[in-house]
């Protein structure tokens, strides 16, 4: 009896090994078919390079917080309602690309590729061989998460987006964007670096108070971004309502807004108008944004103050 146990310990052991094996196999197999010796395939990380946080002084009832928003992406990270992206894990990566001779010849056009172990970048469909660009140079622009782009027009220029923001906060997105160059006959990864091109906005409140609402109004919700370049065509003033018909008490310096309500917005001068207006029991507090500049990759935070703030 003790021989046949071992018999069968050792058939359930080679078994065993042969599905890790087997496994293994499927599994090498499934990443041989994305070779970057023969095939166009890409390696990405979130841009990390963190600066320190800048307080300056104040603007009507505002003190202003800005930080560079610079989150590196773990695999462990989750990502929050498509705001405040802090990984690359689950993203749908929109890829477009053209050769850099004058015919700029298309090779991906707004191409879906996915992320694998949060690293690598393959694509959702037949791959494109080194060998169909023959010894052209590759220019590649990645955005994420996916969406219809317009404007796609190589011979005339990079690409662009034209985009909204959702006046909906929760639907509100954070936009990464990369951009790079490579020789001729490159034959390996091509390693992306993604940056966000919005602006991060969130309040605090600087007194203790019941807080009824909370809007943006008169900012600018349209505009147009060049691909590894910069937001132009800035336009249509736009209310964004972060706080409605609320009764919360907030203590001084808590935050009004978090992951779940930061605004996701297009970089811009803000023009005459632009105001943030905080409602609550026993007063109303109007700050005005205008002449302030929101950048790109920074995430600003407004105190609102109970007395006006001398800059």
């Amino acid at each position: 009896m003790k021989n046949l146990r071992i018999k069968y310990k050792y058939y359930f052991g080679v078994l065993f090994l042969l599905l890790i094996l087997v496994g293994c196999k499927d599994k090498f197999e499934e990443f041989e078919e994305y070779r970057p010796s023969e095939y166009i395939v890409f390696t990405a990380a979130l841009n990390n390079d963190v600066q320190a946080e800048v307080t300056r002084g104040g603007f009507s009832y505002l003190s202003i917080e800005e930080e560079e928003w610079a989150l590196s992406a773990t695999k462990k990270s989750k990502i929050t309602r498509g705001a405040l992206v802090s990984s690359l894990e689950g993203l749908n990566v929109g890829i477009y690309g053209y050769t850099t001779t004058s015919d700029k010849t298309e090779v991906f056009d707004n191409a879906l590729f996915k992320f694998v172990d949060n690293e690598d970048l393959l694509p959702d469909g037949n791959p494109i061989k080194w060998s169909s660009i023959a010894d052209k140079s590759l220019k590649v622009f990645a955005y994420a998460p996916k969406m219809t782009l317009s404007d796609w027009n190589p011979t005339s220029g990079d690409p662009t987006i034209n985009y909204t923001v959702p006046t909906t906060v929760s639907q509100q997105k954070d936009i990464i964007v990369a951009s790079r160059e490579v020789a001729k006959n490159y034959n390996q990864y091509i390693p992306l670096t993604f940056k966000h091109v919005l602006t991060g906005i969130r309040f605090k409140v600087g007194f203790s108070c019941v807080v009824k609402s909370l809007k943006v109004e008169g900012v600018y919700g349209e505009g147009t971004y060049k691909l590894g370049d910069a937001w132009s065509g800035q336009k249509t003033k736009t209310t964004f309502n972060l706080i409605t018909d609320g009764s919360a008490s907030y203590s001084k310096g808590a935050m009004l807004t978090d992951d779940s309500n930061t605004l996701m917005m297009i970089p811009q001068l803000l023009p005459e108008g632009a105001k943030v207006i905080l409602e609550y029991e026993g007063g109303t507090r109007e700050a005005s944004l205008a002449g302030l500049k929101w950048e790109p990759g920074k995430l600003i935070t407004y105190t609102i103050n109970e007395e006006e703030v001398t800059p």
